[in-house]
């Protein structure tokens, strides 16, 4: 999500397994994608959506590693700074087989 109703959010993804390389794909019509991404074992990649994508963008994601062994951690946060103080959100990302 960015820039919807004074929301975005960030992700953080980290490898604890061996060196890869991943992909990161968004749906809802966006062209934010990356391919081929290299992250190495106990490396981090941070990624905010605050001023990546259009407003009011409303979409999901997926995180794929280049093999079926790698071994991906991620962590979603989600924002809103208006008004007086903040609202934060945080959540995980889990894996699955298509």
């Amino acid at each position: 999500m960015a820039k919807n109703a004074g929301f975005y959010t960030g992700f953080s993804i980290v490898n604890i397994g061996a060196d890869t390389t991943i992909d990161i794909d968004y749906t809802g019509g966006t062209t934010g994608d990356e391919s081929g991404v290299a992250i190495a074992s106990g490396e981090a990649l941070v990624r905010i959506t605050d001023t990546a994508f259009a407003d009011r963008f409303v979409g999901s994601g997926t995180v794929c590693g280049a093999n079926p062994t790698d071994q991906l951690l991620v962590v979603v946060n989600e924002l809103s700074a208006t008004g007086t103080g903040d609202t934060f959100f945080t959540y995980n990302g889990f894996g699955f087989t298509p």
